[in-house]
């Protein structure tokens, strides 16, 4: 069903692998093309995980640079973070340089995180929504969102919403995509993978799509990406 991945992470920020070694495991999934989305620093990174806007522009070179080599397309991403009044960690002039803007919420996940999300959704740079009620299985339910409130928002804005597909995450599950959908939003279904590894998870977000009656013309990385950068841009 989907032929690429939009959100992984390289030793840039916290993953294990390589920008090269992530593209060679995406290619020997079978993927035709891969974002290379680590994380900006802002809300909830800690630890110095995150890149500041200076390391964003150096490392989307370096993706760029890998991407003259590798047997697959890559696209420079970023996983920005949406802040508690829905702004994003990262500056505009600097998203509007990237190939593709996942932005996700990773701090203040208690209480009501609709008008949170719909304000991120509404930045005209940001194209995915990643793990949108940022719950983690058995160890936090994440913030609650009147979900046909962001689907609508984000089909009206041509905002992305992600399945992040991690067994420790599924969020968006397969209820509250199939409301998505209906809403006429478009669906991401990515990995969030910090290793080669994983990957594999692909199958569990493939799944959960499956349980909300997402068709492949609702997920973005089921298309060409000819189709995928028409609708970026």
């Amino acid at each position: 069903m989907i032929v690429a991945d939009l959100h992984v992470h390289t030793t840039a920020s916290d993953g294990t692998a390589s920008i090269t070694e992530m593209a060679e495991a995406a290619a020997a999934h079978g993927h035709e093309y891969v974002a290379i989305a680590d994380h900006a620093s802002g809300p909830g990174m800690v630890g110095g995980v995150g890149l500041d806007d200076d390391e964003l522009t150096s490392h989307a070179e370096a993706i760029r640079a890998a991407d003259e080599t590798a047997s697959i397309e890559l696209l420079a991403a970023v996983e920005a973070n949406i802040d508690a009044d829905g702004s994003v960690s990262v500056d505009a002039d600097v998203l509007s340089r990237l190939d593709c803007v996942v932005a996700s919420p990773h701090s203040g996940l208690d209480g009501d995180g609709t008008d949170r999300l719909v304000a991120a959704i509404e930045h005209p740079e940001v194209d995915i929504i990643g793990h949108p009620t940022g719950r983690l299985l058995n160890q936090r339910p994440g913030h609650d969102i009147d979900v046909e409130r962001v689907a609508e928002a984000a089909a009206a804005n041509g905002t992305a919403l992600e399945i992040n597909a991690d067994p420790a995450r599924l969020d968006l599950p397969g209820e509250r995509v199939r409301i998505a959908v209906d809403a006429g939003a478009r669906i991401a279904i990515d990995t969030d993978a910090h290793a080669p590894g994983a990957l594999d998870y692909a199958r569990y977000g493939v799944h959960t799509a499956r349980r909300g009656w997402c068709e492949r013309d609702d997920v973005l990385n089921a298309w060409p990406i000819e189709e995928l950068q028409s609708f970026l841009h």
